[in-house]
C-alpha cells in the first residue's frame, strides 16, 4: 500500500523575487492548474498524458510489483541487469544512484545498467557477472521499452539475453521481465517465450513514467523503498505545491522571452548528478520543438546545462558569471551524508578551514556562488532538500515534471510529444 504518512520536514523553494513579473494570471493558467489538480484524483484511470501525476497514488502498481517480486523470489538474486534507454531508464538510474548510500546497508543485488549496445559493457557482464552466477535465480534481467520497438534496447536486450542463454540454455527466460505497452512487439515476443510481463499505460509518455512499473519494479528489486518514494511524489500534489510549480514555470518562461535560452542545473551533491541528467532530458525533450504554429518562433526551446558542485565551480562558473547573459540557473542543495569529519585545529593549509566540517565548507561555497549571482543580478531559483532520501527524490521528480507541464503551456508546446526523436527513428527504419 502506498504510504500516506505526512512528512513534517519541508523542502525550500526560493524564487528570486527580483525577476518575478507581478501580473494577473491569464485564464489559460487557471485552466491548466485545474487540469492537473483533476488528474491527481484520476486513480487507476489513464485517459490523457497528464494523468502521469496520479501514478504515485495508484496502489495497483505497487501490488503488481510486489506480487511479481515475490513470485520471482527476487530477494535471492545476486545480479540485477536493467536494459533501456532515455525515459525508460533515466528515472530508475537517477534514483538508484541518488540512494546508493542508503542502499549500501541492505542486502540487494548488484545493479548493472545497459543503456546502449556497448561491447565493453557486454564484455564486463561476461567476465565479471556471468562467472558469479551459479544458477538462473542468481540473475534478474529487466528490459524496458515503452514502444517495444526501440532499436538500441532491442539490440542491448538481445546481447544480454544471449550471454545468459548460452550458459543456462532456455531456463533464463523465467528470469526476464519485460516492461512495455501491452500488445507491443516486445510484449508479444514475451508471451511466446514465457517471460514475465508488466504493462505501461499506453497514454503515459516514457519520460514521465518513472512512477509506473518502468521505475517501481526495478527499483523495488534494487532495494529502494518505493512506498516512501511515492509518498514523496504525493506530497508534490497538494494545491499549494502545484501552484508553486506553476509560479516557478512562469519565471522560467519570463526569463526565456527576455533572452535566457539556457537553463543551468547546478546540483551540489555528487549523488544528484544522475538526477540532473534525468531532468535535463525531461526539459530538452519536452520543451524543444519545431513548428510554424509555435508562439514565438519556428524553433522554440531551452538548452539545459548540467553542473555538479563544488567541482564545476572551477570549470563552468566563468560561463555563468561572465559569459553571455542567456542563462537562468537552478541550484539544488542537499546536506551531505556520512561521517561529518571536523578538520583539526592546526590545519596544514589555511586557517579558514579550522574546526570546520565538510558540510560547513560546502555551505560556504554555495553561499559564495549565490552572493556572486546577487552582485551581478543574475536570475536563479534554489531548491533545498532536507536530506537525500527516497521520499525527497520522489517529491523532487514529481515537482519538476509538473513544472515542465506548466512551462510547455506557457510556451505553447506539447510536452508529451517527441517529434525529433521520432524523426531519427524513421531514418533508422529506412536504413
Amino acid at each position: 500500500m502506498v504510504s500516506k504518512k505526512n512528512n513534517k520536514e519541508k523542502a525550500t523553494i526560493i524564487l528570486d523575487d527580483e525577476f518575478v513579473v507581478k501580473r494577473q494570471r491569464a485564464s489559460f493558467e487557471d485552466e491548466k492548474r485545474a487540469q492537473i489538480e483533476r488528474a491527481t484524483k484520476a486513480k487507476n484511470t489513464y485517459t490523457e498524458p497528464v494523468d502521469f501525476v496520479s501514478l504515485p497514488i495508484d496502489e495497483n502498481i505497487h501490488k503488481e510489483a510486489h506480487a511479481l517480486y515475490k513470485k520471482m523470489n527476487v530477494s535471492m538474486a545476486k545480479e540485477l541487469i536493467v536494459v533501456g534507454i532515455g525515459g525508460s531508464i533515466m528515472g530508475f538510474w537517477a534514483i538508484v544512484e541518488g540512494l546508493s548510500f542508503e542502499r549500501s546497508d541492505k542486502k540487494t543485488p548488484r545493479v548493472t545498467i545497459v543503456d546502449a549496445p556497448d561491447t565493453e559493457k557486454i564484455d564486463y557482464i561476461k567476465k565479471e557477472i556471468l562467472p558469479k552466477t551459479k544458477k538462473t535465480s542468481d540473475v534478474l534481467i529487466v528490459i524496458i521499452s515503452k514502444s517495444g520497438s526501440t532499436l538500441e534496447t532491442q539490440a542491448s536486450g538481445q546481447m544480454v539475453y544471449d550471454v545468459f542463454e548460452k550458459k543456462y540454455s532456455n531456463g533464463i527466460h523465467k528470469q526476464c521481465v519485460l516492461i512495455t505497452e501491452e500488445g507491443s512487439s516486445l510484449w508479444n515476443m514475451g508471451i511466446k517465450k514465457g517471460m514475465n510481463l508488466l504493462a505501461i499505460p499506453k497514454v503515459i509518455t516514457g519520460r514521465f513514467s518513472v512512477f509506473s512499473q518502468v521505475g517501481l519494479f526495478p527499483l523495488l528489486c534494487a532495494g529502494v523503498d518505493i512506498e516512501a518514494l511515492c509518498a514523496g511524489a504525493q506530497s508534490a500534489l497538494s494545491k499549494s505545491m502545484i501552484a508553486k510549480a506553476q509560479q516557478s514555470a512562469r519565471l522560467l518562461y519570463e526569463q526565456y522571452i527576455h533572452g535566457k535560452t539556457a537553463h543551468a542545473i547546478f546540483v551540489f551533491h555528487e549523488a544528484l548528478t544522475r538526477w540532473g541528467q534525468w531532468y535535463r532530458q525531461i526539459l530538452a525533450e519536452s520543451i524543444n520543438k519545431e513548428g510554424d504554429e509555435l508562439m514565438f518562433k519556428k524553433h522554440t526551446g531551452i538548452t539545459p546545462l548540467l553542473l555538479t558542485g563544488p567541482r564545476d565551480l572551477h570549470a563552468l562558473v566563468p560561463l555563468l558569471l561572465d559569459g553571455p547573459r542567456k542563462i537562468f540557473t537552478l541550484f539544488v542543495q542537499v546536506p551531505q551524508r556520512g561521517t561529518n569529519t571536523v578538520i583539526k585545529r592546526t590545519p596544514l593549509f589555511t586557517k579558514k578551514i579550522k574546526e570546520k566540517t565538510a558540510q560547513e565548507i560546502t555551505s560556504l561555497l554555495i553561499r559564495s556562488i549565490t552572493k556572486a549571482y546577487d552582485l551581478k543580478h543574475l536570475p536563479s531559483t534554489t531548491i533545498k532538500l532536507p536530506h537525500l532520501s527516497a521520499f525527497w527524490l520522489g517529491w523532487l521528480m514529481e515537482y519538476k515534471m509538473i513544472e515542465t507541464v506548466f512551462l510547455g503551456d506557457y510556451l505553447n508546446v506539447d510536452v508529451f510529444t517527441q517529434p525529433a526523436v521520432d524523426e531519427y527513428k524513421r531514418f533508422i527504419e529506412a536504413l
